[in-house]
């Protein structure tokens, strides 16, 4: 399938060869973006547990103990660092396969159109390596010439 893509022979498997030859990177940067979004609602849980123990504090009751309420303070801190840490990294994959797949697709039209201009060369109205317009060429069909 994505021999006869790369050799212009086959435009309906276009978008298959897209997701075949990027899906790692799409994956990875889903991947990263989930768990970014699941350590977004760990702040709320940690502080429902700190709000927890400041009214045993207020109120005598048992509670968390003090320890535990830094270790929450810590995390609260250190969370949204990570979950940045994961938003950039996941932004960087998602970004390096739209660049590869904007010159996937650049580098096919180029192709095609020299193909193009290589098959109207039969005909004897261009010069080989001239860029037919492509558009042109596909609302004329092969009447051209």
């Amino acid at each position: 399938m994505i021999e006869r893509a790369k050799t212009g022979n086959n435009c309906r498997v276009l978008l298959r060869t897209i997701i075949a030859r990027h899906k790692r990177s799409f994956a990875a940067a889903i991947f990263l973006q989930c768990i970014a979004t699941g350590l977004t609602f760990v702040n709320v849980v940690l502080l429902n547990q700190l709000l927890g123990y400041m009214q045993s504090r207020f109120t005598g009751s048992v509670g968390i103990s003090e320890a535990s309420a830094y270790v929450i303070t810590a995390m609260m801190f250190v969370n949204p660092m990570i979950n940045s840490l994961l938003v950039s990294h996941s932004n960087r994959f998602a970004l390096g396969a739209q660049v590869r797949i904007r010159a996937d697709l650049a580098s096919a039209l180029y192709r095609k159109a020299l193909r193009l201009s290589s098959e109207y060369v039969v005909l004897g109205w261009k010069r080989r390596g001239v860029v037919v317009d492509v558009g042109w060429v596909m609302m004329w069909g092969d009447d051209v010439g």
